[in-house]
């Protein structure tokens, strides 16, 4: 079995805006394996404020420099495998191998018996509590987009700031917010659980990424740490053919270290490397909220929303007021 899914997200800050279109292809060989494969397209563009001192007739004097950014193009290829280990264990304990909430015990077709639509006249088929789902993966993102997009006006500002004259590495390089990939092989693993009780479906997962250090500009990104856990609630269902779903939870990003800047900044004393950003390494917590429908098990739909819990500062696309996501999905 595997299945084919397109979304796309707005995604807003204080500086910048994100059109995303992610493509992903599933692929399920076994009843317990999952490989999957994800590449986003994306379109950014927005403006950023600089602020430093300049000589006006022998005074230091404040300068403010507003320069608009704008990119777009395929982002950083993602490939990972997950392994179902609660169904694993099914299978090898020889307790069956029913899909993750399904109702543990019962005859099929019963209410209790199989997941699917339940016989005249039986009762509530989402009664009792579903098998439950622990996913267990690691994969691997591979540097496709592009991580040294350089602007004209942004590299005139940056030489207008060095004091040796000698170039830097950096100069002209677009804010890691504006670039479309990280220029590094980054590793990932995680884990995600789920069950369904009654009609209601709970689940949480947590994954960390992990940096596959300085790009070919200087610049490494810190490794990066998520958390969910949220609840569905499916208040509609028609006999297997028709599903509605809603949607709320809460989730997080945890910075493990500060973002790094190994390149050379000549505005100071000589070539010195400008270490790690003041402005990186922030935690992110949000609340997300949605609703679904699934067609007959083969095709979905989905539209969803997430807000910014506690801070909004930042060039991260992380640091966003507010998200709007669309899904549309088909399995096969």
């Amino acid at each position: 079995m595997f299945s084919v899914g397109i979304g796309w997200t707005f995604t807003e800050t204080e500086t910048a805006r994100y059109h995303t279109i992610p493509v992903s292809v599933q692929v399920r060989p076994l009843d317990w394996a999952i490989f999957s494969i994800q590449v986003p397209f994306t379109s950014v563009s927005g403006k950023e404020t600089y602020y430093d001192q300049i000589l006006v007739g022998g005074i230091p004097t404040l300068r403010e420099t507003v320069l608009s950014y704008s990119n777009g193009g395929i982002g950083d290829l993602a490939i990972s495998a997950w392994a179902d280990c609660a169904r694993l264990l099914g299978l090898v304990l020889g307790g069956g191998a029913g899909k993750a909430g399904e109702t543990k015990a019962g005859p099929p077709g019963s209410a209790a018996g199989g997941g699917g639509a339940a016989s005249a006249g039986s009762a509530d088929p989402f009664a009792g509590v579903g098998r439950p789902m622990l996913l267990i993966g690691a994969g691997i993102k591979l540097p496709t987009g592009e991580h040294d997009a350089r602007d004209a006006d942004k590299y005139a500002f940056d030489r207008s700031k060095s004091l040796t004259g000698e170039y830097s590495e950096s100069d002209g390089i677009l804010p890691v917010g504006y670039e479309l990939g990280s220029g590094t092989t980054d590793f990932q693993f995680g884990a995600a659980y789920q069950q369904r009780f009654w009609r209601f479906v709970l689940s949480g997962g947590i994954a960390c990424q992990l940096s596959g250090g300085s790009n070919s500009v200087g610049y490494e990104r810190s490794d990066i740490a998520s958390l969910s856990i949220a609840v569905k609630f499916v208040p509609f269902s028609s006999a297997g053919e028709l599903e509605a779903s809603v949607r709320a939870g809460l989730s997080g990003i945890i910075a493990l270290a500060r973002d790094i800047d190994h390149s050379e900044n000549t505005a100071l004393l000589g070539r010195q490397e400008r270490g790690p950003l003041s402005g990186s390494g922030r935690d992110y917590a949000f609340a997300d909220i949605g609703a679904g429908v699934d067609f007959l098990g083969n095709f979905s739909f989905g539209l969803g929303a997430r807000f910014q819990l506690n801070e909004t500062s930042g060039s991260s696309a992380s640091a966003f007021k507010y998200q709007f996501i669309c899904t549309i999905g088909a399995r096969f």
